[in-house]
């Protein structure tokens, strides 16, 4: 059974996010005691709320994990409180019931996609 943990943050994802390279592209996290820097592609990324997508953008993110070698995937997440907002989630999958997930908040992306983390979980599939 794989185990992990979940993090997500607190930015409700506007309908039309940009990235722009050197401005908001970095992406910085840390499993495990391992940091990754994962760059993320310059573009125009649409969020539908509306349908609980945004394909684009959870492409080229998972394609920067992936480039940057970290063990993490990227999905969209639901926060259903007084300001239903759809949020990015970041899951860290491994074998360890340990695991950790940090996400620096010196990340230039930091405010774009996340804002503030919201809450944690332990992940298990």
């Amino acid at each position: 059974m794989a185990q992990g943990l979940r993090i997500w943050g607190n930015k409700k994802l506007n309908p039309s996010i940009t990235i722009t390279s050197g401005y908001n592209d970095e992406l910085r996290l840390t499993a495990d005691g391992v940091e990754y820097v994962a760059s993320i592609a310059p573009g125009e990324y649409e969020v539908r709320h509306e349908f609980f997508d945004a394909p684009d953008l959870l492409a080229v993110l998972n394609q920067a994990l992936k480039n940057a070698k970290a063990p993490i995937t990227a999905r969209l997440g639901g926060i259903h409180d007084d300001t239903p907002r759809t949020v990015i989630v970041f899951e860290h999958q491994g074998a360890d019931p340990a695991a950790v997930l940090e996400i620096d908040i010196r990340s230039t992306c930091y405010s774009t996609l996340i804002e503030s983390i919201y809450g944690t979980e332990d992940a298990v599939q």
